[in-house]
This record gives structure tokens, sequence and C-alpha cells, in this order.
């Protein structure tokens, strides 16, 4: 497991590491789960598709509780959740919080740089930029995403 898996499984910020567990590695996330609950705390992406290797090169820092954290740039976050929402491999109800949370980004976001997003798009398959873009026009017209 490398450093950057170990470091994910240490508890978020304000969470006690007593009520941590890692209770499901994946292929493609590692799932910390409460300890009693056994509800999913945060899911840590791991970094085995072209687009999460890439998230962390566009980031900006910022200070929660004294810890310093990389949030993903705006179109980093849109090209994060329109992976997930159109792939083939995720349940309905997960893809439907994507586009939620893509709906909502969009619209609370009017300066978004579409050459970026774009660019970003194409990370998740050839011709996803395009796709990607025209998932805001839609947003921003008010027509319903089809996903």
């Amino acid at each position: 497991m490398n450093q950057a898996v170990k470091k994910s499984q240490e508890p978020p910020v304000g969470m006690s590491p007593i009520r941590i567990v890692v209770a499901d590695d994946h292929p493609v996330v590692t799932r910390l789960r409460d300890r009693e609950t056994r509800a999913v705390a945060i899911d840590v992406m791991k970094p085995n598709q072209e687009l999460f290797r890439d998230a962390l090169k566009h980031t900006h820092r910022v200070n929660i509780g004294g810890q310093s954290c990389a949030i993903p740039s705006l179109e980093m976050a849109l090209a994060m959740k329109f992976a997930p929402m159109i792939s083939l491999n995720r349940q309905d109800e997960d893809k439907l919080q994507d586009a939620h949370d893509f709906i909502r980004i969009v619209k609370s976001n009017p300066d978004i740089d579409m050459e970026k997003l774009a660019a970003l798009g194409e990370l998740v398959y050839p011709g996803g930029g395009t796709e990607l873009v025209e998932k805001v026009g839609q947003v921003r017209r008010g027509e319903k995403l089809n996903l």
C-alpha cells in the first residue's frame, strides 16, 4: 500500500480515530467506514485512472482546522463528478447523486473555464471533453441531463 493510501486511512479532521476503520479496499477506492454504524465516512479515490492521477495537479490549498488540504479546481471537481456520472459500472442512485452535485456546482459557478474543462474531460475518455462541455451547457439551458 503506498504512502498516500496509508495517509488516507487516517480519520478526517474532527473524527475520532477509534470510530474509523478501513473496511473496504477496492481497486479504485478505499472506503473509510464508521466502526459503529458501518456507514461510509469518506471514499478515497486511488490514482489508477488518468483523471485521478492528474487531480492533484489542479488544486489550490486551504486550511481547515489547522490542517492544510488540497481542494480540486472548479473544472477538476466537475470532471471528477462527470466521470462516475457516466460510468457504466455505477449504480443508478449513485449516478443521480453525482448528477445532483454536478448540477449544483454548475449553477453556483458562472465562471467555468470551458477550455480547461474540455481538456480534463478528455482524461475521462477520448471525446469526453466535448460531452462534458455539453453537459454544462445542458444545465445552463435548464435542460434535463441524459445519463
